[in-house]
């Protein structure tokens, strides 16, 4: 049985142009074809039709015990119109200026093996990130590095970020680049943020970026003891992946694909209808809620788990009211019907669609954050 809000959710979200080229047949109803198996379209393909909208090749299967990153959480809450008090104060002002120009953010672990661990010569840390799963026809915007302060330091301690090719020390890395340097001072256990976004741009589109974090002490030492390292850089032994997780350090990835709008802070608005004393049959929006879950992709939809997607419904009939939203072609067509059944009454169709922000895990078990158009009734007319 094919769900009800999905039927409507493609009907939204899928060209009228597609269905009259041929690609597909479907029933109308009421006609001799309406049991006839070979023109009707199996849900499995239109959620594929559904999918590539979304810019997926299939429908993902996360694998058990995945962790979505706290920060992209609280991003989608950020574009949501809302502030999660994980955010730092000095990070909005970053966010404000990519979120202005991306409509897609994605984080990604460094690569963990015996031949990449992130220990230096001099006691640095070198981390190497992998983007090859970075859309080619993406454009990046920007890169955000985060490392996780672990430790309250007595004295504080300078932190420099250097973008380089391998885990030589600075002073014998001719490759390396000074991206970021920062005092930080002592203070509870917390997420640092640093834009390493010179690195793409210097590697000249390079998927595999490394960088250098060199810890800079009071006293002029760059030496890091395992048990008094401020910085979360690998997996302690015995830790469960999943708290490891929490802690990884990230590389953020911003960027635009083209199509979209940018993932601008949204305000928070209402989008209820109110009930009138009486129904009207007249052209307007109504009520129509998109259950992820009903649809059965909740396990790789992190959020929402639904969203108000609404129609249009109505008659179209003369005279057309100035609140009708209707085109001077809807006005004519309507005048014409009206003395002549032969010429249709216009439609009543969505005139005015907004974006919505998801948050899920793609076929590669990656978490993403990305901005789709026109999932959102917000006006109705005749046309």
């Amino acid at each position: 049985m094919v769900s009800g809000n999905l039927a409507v959710l493609l009907v939204l979200l899928i060209p009228l142009e597609f269905w009259r080229s041929g690609g597909l047949l479907v029933a109308s109803p009421g006609t001799a074809g309406e049991h006839d198996s070979s023109k009707q379209v199996p849900i499995q393909a239109l959620q594929t039709i559904l999918l590539r909208r979304l810019g997926l090749q299939r429908r993902p299967e996360p694998r058990a015990g995945l962790v979505v990153p706290q920060y992209l959480l609280d991003l989608y809450q950020f574009c949501l119109g809302k502030a999660p008090s994980s955010l730092k104060e000095t990070e909005l002002p970053f966010l404000e200026e990519q979120a202005g120009r991306a409509n897609t953010i994605r984080t990604f672990h460094h690569v963990e093996d015996l031949e990449n661990t992130p220990e230096a010569v001099d006691g640095s840390l070198y981390f190497l990130f992998n983007l090859t799963l970075l859309p080619v026809e993406e454009e990046l915007t920007a890169l955000e590095l985060r490392l996780y302060h672990s430790q309250q330091e007595s004295r504080g301690f300078h932190i420099n970020i250097y973008h380089a090719m391998g885990p030589l020390p600075v002073s014998g890395n001719k490759s390396s680049l000074l991206l970021a340097r920062r005092f930080l001072a002592p203070k509870q256990p917390r997420w640092e943020s640093f834009d390493v976004t010179a690195a793409f741009q210097r590697a000249e589109g390079q998927r595999h970026l490394g960088f250098l974090v060199e810890v800079e002490h009071p006293n002029g030492s760059h030496e890091l003891p395992q048990h008094q390292a401020p910085l979360r850089a690998r997996r302690s032994p015995g830790e469960e992946e999943a708290q490891w997780a929490l802690e990884r350090p990230l590389l953020v990835t911003y960027s635009h694909d083209r199509r979209g709008q940018p993932l601008t802070r949204g305000k928070r608005q209402s989008r209820s209808l109110k009930p009138k004393a009486k129904a009207s049959t007249r052209c307007r929006r109504q009520r129509l809620f998109v259950d992820f879950k009903e649809v059965g992709w909740n396990d790789w939809i992190v959020a929402p788990s639904g969203y108000h997607a609404f129609y249009c419904s109505g008659e179209c009939r003369f005279p057309l009211a100035d609140h009708m939203n209707s085109s001077s072609h809807a006005v004519v067509q309507t005048m014409l019907s009206s003395v002549n059944s032969r010429v249709p009454k216009p439609c009543c169709v969505p005139t005015d669609l907004s974006p919505i922000a998801m948050l899920y895990l793609d076929q590669h078990d990656m978490v993403v954050l990305k901005t789709y158009q026109d999932m959102v009734v917000e006006g109705c007319g005749c046309r």
